[in-house]
């Protein structure tokens, strides 16, 4: 895993007031008349051009974390996903009790010594009988 640039280019923009601090008594803004501040100021740009480098970003300004901010374009609506989760589950529960029901129509006819037979007709209708 990459390390974060964050820090490296706080620590150049640290660098940056303290050489200022030098030269005009403020350390609040970097002084960019100041030679070594304006040297400074390229590393600082490179450095935050690579902290903006999709490749570098970290997780928190990918969107990785969602904090108690969220806006209204973060929101994923999820109904369709539930009903559509539903809809599966309950045809699965359909489909397990018609095989149940086929299973006690076996095991009945089985049990009395018949065979278990069941047939399509041309309507789609399916009887079942034992034989």
């Amino acid at each position: 895993m990459m390390k974060s640039p964050i820090p490296a280019h706080d620590a150049i923009m640290d660098k940056m007031k303290a050489k200022s601090k030098e030269s005009s008594g403020r350390d609040d803004a970097p002084d960019y008349s100041n030679a070594e501040v304006a040297d400074l100021k390229k590393d600082y740009d490179k450095a935050k051009a690579e902290h903006d480098s999709p490749a570098n970003m970290s997780p928190l300004n990918q969107g990785g974390y969602v904090g108690g901010g969220m806006s209204a374009s973060d929101y994923q609506p999820t109904a369709d996903l539930y009903m559509n989760m539903f809809q599966g589950i309950a045809e699965g529960a359909e489909k397990f009790d018609a095989n149940d029901e086929i299973r006690k129509a076996k095991k009945a006819c089985e049990d009395e010594g018949r065979t278990y037979s069941r047939t399509v007709s041309k309507k789609g209708k399916i009887k079942t009988r034992c034989t």
